[in-house]
């Protein structure tokens, strides 16, 4: 249907443009990342040379989003600085919200936890700031950051408010991947029980649901390593098999072969008990 529109849309109209960007985020649902970006890039050009920054705006955040999923983390950035940029120019908090939970999740990954922790607290404040009910997404980011530093009883706090908002939305898909990070912080603790219980809900709820989850790939390897660090071999390995699925399902060669080799020493470990 959107092929058949986009034929028979205007060239340089606004209805050409957002065909476009419907059309990238299909093929993006559907794994097809090459044809999803060459229909995004289209889709982007196309609205900045009508001069719709709000169109623009729209649909780059939407490719930022895959750029991420796929780890091209460097673009993703380029691209959520210049978007920051013309909303806080335009006053769009809403929208400096969503940039600044972006560029605090590329942060995190590349190692900038400071970085991180002020975009978070950014993108908390500009949600709050209009009564957004998306200030749960900065609270569960924020949280697995702090749950990545060992700072258990603060990511606790974090990602239980936001746990209780994302169960009233009954958004399983996300509160599977919060059941994952939150393995984290029970490593941390050394509460196996609760380590136990949220990664068994966690694994049900990302299968039950099919989810490609970031954060629960990323959650379990961490969850994994404290884990073997703490002589849990069994549970780590539980973990990081979760974080390697997820990773070949993201095609993240990189990142699975580094859990890959994690799991050859935890399986080597075992061997020897």
């Amino acid at each position: 249907i959107f092929l058949k529109g986009l034929n028979l849309a205007p060239d340089n109209s606004t209805a050409q443009v957002r065909l476009m960007g419907s059309i990238g985020y299909l093929k993006a649902a559907q794994g097809e990342f090459d044809a999803a970006f060459s229909y995004f890039d289209k889709s982007v050009a196309g609205a900045k040379r009508i001069g719709d920054d709000a169109l623009y705006v729209s649909i780059d955040l939407q490719r930022t989003a895959i750029l991420q999923l796929v780890g091209r983390f460097s673009e993703a950035k380029t691209d959520l600085l210049d978007i920051r940029q013309i909303c806080l120019d335009g006053g769009r908090r809403y929208h400096v919200a969503h940039c600044a939970n972006d560029l605090g999740e590329i942060a995190r990954f590349e190692g900038d936890v400071e970085a991180a922790e002020r975009y978070y607290r950014e993108s908390l404040d500009f949600y709050e700031s209009i009564g957004s009910t998306s200030g749960w997404i900065p609270k569960v980011n924020l949280g697995i950051l702090l749950a990545e530093q060992g700072r258990a009883l603060e990511a606790r706090e974090y990602l239980e408010q936001a746990f209780i908002r994302l169960t009233r939305l009954k958004q399983r898909q996300i509160l599977g991947g919060l059941h994952i990070v939150l393995t984290l912080v029970a490593a941390h603790e050394a509460d196996w029980d609760d380590w136990d219980r949220n990664f068994q809900k966690g694994s049900e709820m990302l299968e039950g649901t099919g989810t490609i989850d970031t954060d629960a790939a990323r959650a379990a390897r961490l969850s994994g390593e404290a884990c073997f660090a703490k002589g849990q071999s069994d549970r780590a390995l539980k973990a990081l098999q979760l974080s390697l699925s997820n990773y070949q399902r993201m095609e993240r060669e990189e990142d699975a072969a580094i859990v890959l080799d994690i799991i050859e020493e935890v399986e080597a470990m075992l061997a020897r008990e």
